[in-house]
Formats: structure tokens, C-alpha cells, sequence
């Protein structure tokens, strides 16, 4: 049967020089332009400044002994992608220091556009395509968490049309 990379489960240990040791079939892929010649390799040139640069932070938690999960996004449009991503470090018997990391990635790209897709559909009125009540509210309260912080003044205009309902109905 054939796998689909991009679904298949990434897996790749790296060690606390984060140097790679192991990276499965699917993790070499989707994050080496020679998938042979990984191990041995650093982390920040595997992934890229970007991409490194997102996920340091991470990856120092992980070194100091916490197991981290956090997703990661990239890209626009069609060539939007996310993936969860769960640091899993190793310890040694004798002392406890961390002597690599564990590293599971999972494409979650469809779950992502559906959640972005029901939040849209939760804020915007199908009809007309404005914002609803709910997002109203929503950037109501940052405008006024904004003027705040900001000490600006902020003022809302209020228009209430008689019978609009109807109109809307009737015409859309």
C-alpha cells in the first residue's frame, strides 16, 4: 500500500548537540532535500532559519527536561500547512541530564482549515456576509481593550433602521 508522506506519522531523534541520530522515512521526506544523509545533521540547517526559529524555543524546553507539544503553521492559501508537533526528551539513568530528544510531528492541516472554517461560519451572517452579532462583540471588546492600552478615545456609532428585518428578508 501506498503512504501518503505528508499524513504519515514524522519521527526523528536528535541528540542534546541536536545533531540527528534517527529520522524515519516519512520525517526525512518531508524535511531533507537528500533524505540519505540526515543523520549527523544539525537541526537548524535540516529545517531551516524559519522554520528553526519557531520551534527553538520549543526545543530548549525539551533540552531542559519538559515534554512539549505545540503546533506549528506556515504558508497561505493552498500552501497553508500546520502540524502539531510533541518534543519528547531523554534522560540518562545515572544522572538525569537530558541526553536527546524525541520528536513527533503530525500533519493537522485539514483539522486546522476546518476549525478556521467553522469560526467563520460562527462570526459571519450567511445572508449578507457581515460580521455578526458574536464578532461584533468580539472586536468591540479588542477596540476597547486597544483605546485603553493605548489611552485613545474610542466611539461607536449606532444605527438602528425600523423594520430593517423585513427589508433583509424580503430583498436581502
Amino acid at each position: 500500500a501506498k503512504v501518503n508522506i505528508s499524513t504519515a506519522l514524522k519521527i526523528a531523534y536528535v541528540d542534546a548537540q541536536l545533531r540527528f541520530v534517527f529520522a524515519n522515512q516519512a520525517f526525512r521526506r518531508a524535511y531533507a532535500a537528500n533524505a540519505e544523509t540526515i543523520v549527523g545533521e544539525d537541526v537548524r540547517s535540516v529545517l531551516g532559519e524559519a522554520r528553526y526559529a519557531r520551534r527553538e524555543p520549543y526545543l530548549g524546553r525539551a533540552l531542559a527536561g519538559e515534554r512539549v507539544t505545540f503546533e506549528d503553521e506556515e504558508g497561505d492559501g493552498d500552501e497553508y500547512q500546520c502540524v502539531e508537533i510533541t518534543f519528547i526528551p531523554e534522560t540518562a539513568e545515572k544522572d538525569g541530564s537530558v541526553i536527546g530528544v524525541h520528536a513527533m510531528v503530525q500533519d493537522i492541516t485539514s483539522k486546522k482549515r476546518e476549525e478556521r472554517r467553522l469560526i467563520h461560519l460562527a462570526r459571519i451572517d450567511p445572508l449578507t456576509g457581515l460580521m455578526n452579532r458574536a464578532a461584533f462583540y468580539e472586536r468591540l471588546d479588542a477596540a476597547i481593550a486597544r483605546s485603553r492600552e493605548k489611552e485613545w478615545l474610542l466611539s461607536v456609532f449606532y444605527l438602528d433602521v425600523d423594520r430593517f428585518k423585513q427589508v433583509n428578508d424580503t430583498h436581502g
